[in-house]
């Protein structure tokens, strides 16, 4: 559904030139800011009685937070406003597997990503507020989309975050990653994917163990990044072949596994 396909509606809940595609130029009729009238919004659409309009309602709202969260200057303050936290309760509450949950599922995820990219305080909160057990079972819905926007956001969230990239290993979620990773079906999800997972090599050993020791993944990582991967993503994938080859070599792991733990 476009965010702007009523008018009428739009007006009622109290935004002018409600355009989350286009980029938005908010013009809400409160003193509140934007994110907190979108979020307030968001929780009257989601009590309609009729499930199919809440979930439209509410879609049109959570992309008015991704759009938000994607600049830097209202980190601070959508985290300090409860964005964050309301975004996963979102998750926790949606079924994975319901096709009318879908989009309010990827919006709901890629709020979460955009509002924790440039913001490390905000990926903190992520873990914090209980994020990750929530998250991850996201990566085994079934539709790539949400799939690929989980991966992306599992990136983000594991930047410099070295309590998170173990919380991910012990949670499952690498191995997640990897289901995904060698899903054939999948296209784009797949690279996010192998992303990801070079991403929570860093500094993280057991990670490398696991990723490198599973069948089939290392060789799935080079033919999804290709000679040529993302700057960050390559350090990672380095870490990743250095393993192997010590591995290989019979002389185990060892190592950081590439780049400094920004804890």
């Amino acid at each position: 559904m476009g965010a702007d396909s009523d008018d009428d509606e739009v007006l009622a809940v109290g935004f002018d030139n409600f355009d989350v595609l286009d980029g938005l130029e908010f013009a809400p009729v409160s003193s509140e800011r934007p994110w907190v009238v979108a979020m307030d919004r968001c929780r009257a659409a989601a009590a309609l009685p009729q499930r199919a309009l809440a979930r439209q309602q509410q879609v049109c709202f959570m992309k008015v937070l991704a759009e938000l969260g994607g600049h830097r200057c209202h980190g601070d303050e959508m985290r300090e406003a409860g964005v964050i936290d309301y975004a996963i309760d979102t998750v926790r509450g949606l079924d994975l597997h319901d096709p009318l949950d879908r989009p309010l599922l990827l919006w709901s995820c890629r709020a979460i990503r955009k509002v924790s990219c440039p913001n490390r305080l905000n990926r903190r909160r992520v873990r914090a507020a209980g994020g990750l057990p929530v998250l991850i079972p996201v990566l085994d819905c079934g539709e790539e989309p949400v799939v690929l926007e989980c991966c992306h956001l599992f990136k983000n969230v594991c930047y410099g975050h070295g309590v998170a990239r173990n919380e991910m290993r012990e949670l499952g979620g690498v191995n997640a990653l990897m289901r995904v990773l060698l899903t054939e079906r999948f296209g784009n999800a797949t690279w996010r994917a192998a992303v990801a997972l070079c991403g929570l090599c860093w500094a993280t050993p057991l990670n490398l163990e696991l990723i490198t020791s599973t069948p089939g993944v290392m060789e799935a990582i080079e033919l999804r990044l290709g000679d040529k991967p993302p700057w960050k993503t390559a350090v990672g994938l380095k870490a990743l072949r250095r393993h192997l080859a010590l591995r290989t070599a019979g002389q185990g792991g060892g190592g950081r596994g590439g780049g400094r733990d920004r804890r």
